[in-house]
């Protein structure tokens, strides 16, 4: 999940499934969210799709710092195939590195 980035020594790259209205306000307005304790960024560790209840029809791709631990946000979900982290918007902002469509 780890892989070297120029300018950073490690980096991990997760995924978030949508829409293109919220992916702008990550970007829009992230002075104003980095004080927001209560929204929640769903991160995963693949791409996922509709099949597996994403809402969003939007797939980016986000390397977070690695410096910035995420551990205790993650959920363990025994019937997921996949890896779910629910961070803090403020939390996700201050460790996003970089965030790009799939």
């Amino acid at each position: 999940m780890s892989r070297q980035v120029r300018g950073v020594r490690h980096v991990t790259r997760l995924f978030l499934a949508t829409t293109a209205e919220t992916a702008r306000a990550l970007v829009d307005r992230r002075e104003e969210l980095l004080d927001d304790k209560e929204t929640v960024i769903v991160l995963t560790d693949r791409p996922l799709d509709g099949r597996e209840g994403v809402q969003g029809d939007i797939i980016c791709a986000v390397d977070l710092k690695a410096g910035k631990s995420i551990s205790r946000y993650e959920r363990h979900e025994g019937h997921k195939t996949y890896r779910e982290w629910r961070l803090p918007v403020s939390v996700f902002l201050r460790a996003l590195k970089k965030i790009q469509l799939v």
